[in-house]
């Protein structure tokens, strides 16, 4: 089967997506941790993680795994779809 070649574009578009993406979910993902109360360093804790990598999250600079988006949800009270910005 032929290998599709991604135009420059397309690629762009897919890019600027997934940054908008990214940019909605840092937004909801840092209002939902402060309307809960807790600060990054506690969030990370619960998480196993590093404050550096949590706050990555919360600058748009990554998009959390499946089980991860999850369980960010579950902490702070918020659906999966609110935190992604499917709904309002």
């Amino acid at each position: 089967m032929p290998t599709k070649k991604i135009t420059k574009a397309a690629k762009k578009q897919r890019e600027q997506a997934r940054f908008s993406d990214a940019a909605t979910f840092s937004v909801r993902l840092r209002e939902a941790r402060q309307r809960a109360g807790f600060d990054i360093p506690a969030v990370a804790d619960k998480f196993g993680t590093t404050k550096e990598a949590y706050a990555r999250l919360e600058r748009g600079g990554a998009l959390p795994r499946s089980e991860t988006l999850l369980r960010i949800a579950r902490l702070f009270g918020v659906s999966t779809d609110w935190l992604l910005g499917l709904t309002d």
